[in-house]
């Protein structure tokens, strides 16, 4: 027996009562909830600006070099054959890439911690980038004696009334934490608030003051 059974008990009857639709919309008992990602996207994010800026700049200069200027061709025209060259910003591309990983990776992730849970689930396809972040995860994993309690739970703020999705309620060297998987190189000040805002939901719920911790899975691994 755990000392949190209770708690992950009321945490499973809550998940009947918080849906998630497909437009990542949550309703609880009916009624719309503003979700955490949702919330935080409405402010500012400067690191997250100035790297698009950065992306797209590169990307320009790239596409100018493999495609020069043509004899006689203005300006004008020019730009404008550089425009209708590219089909969409360099750094949504980037993004677009960077998810499809993230994705693996994270339903790489939450397969395994099921099957630490003893739940049902079926080993997602991933490609050989997922994969080698998959293993740095892993190796945390061992590294921290990572013991799950609950995987991928709903929870919602009773008194501030926004809801999110936890990516991992564990025991990490035997304290209570709640985790962040992020695919990424790099951890935006906001990632860091979207998490306070989980563990503040569940603090809410009657859970007990817990750490809270992001694992950062970089493309070169670690």
């Amino acid at each position: 027996m755990s000392e949190y059974d209770s708690l992950l008990r009321d945490l499973a009857s809550l998940q009947a009562e918080i849906s998630l639709d497909k437009r990542h919309v949550y309703r609880y008992r009916g009624s719309y909830r503003p979700g955490v990602t949702t919330v935080i996207h409405t402010l500012d994010a400067p690191a997250l600006d100035r790297w698009k800026v950065r992306v797209q700049v590169e990307g320009t200069a790239r596409a100018a070099y493999v495609n020069p200027r043509m004899p006689g061709e203005t300006e004008e025209i020019y730009i404008a054959r550089l425009v209708a060259a590219a089909d969409e910003y360099e750094h949504e591309r980037q993004s677009k890439a960077a998810a499809d990983v993230g994705s693996q990776v994270h339903a790489l992730i939450e397969h395994e911690v099921r099957v630490m849970l003893s739940e049902p689930s079926e080993r997602p396809e991933a490609g050989e980038e997922a994969l080698f972040r998959f293993a740095g995860w892993r190796q945390w994993a061992e590294a921290v004696k990572l013991q799950p309690l609950s995987a991928e739970a709903r929870v919602i703020h009773p008194i501030l009334d926004f809801a999110g999705t936890v990516d991992l309620l564990a025991l990490v060297e035997g304290k209570l934490t709640v985790i962040d998987n992020k695919p990424t190189d790099t951890v935006y000040d906001e990632r860091k608030l979207q998490l306070a805002a989980y563990a503040g939901a569940l603090e809410a719920m009657g859970w007990p003051r817990m750490a809270q911790g992001i694992v950062c899975l970089p493309r070169e691994g670690g």
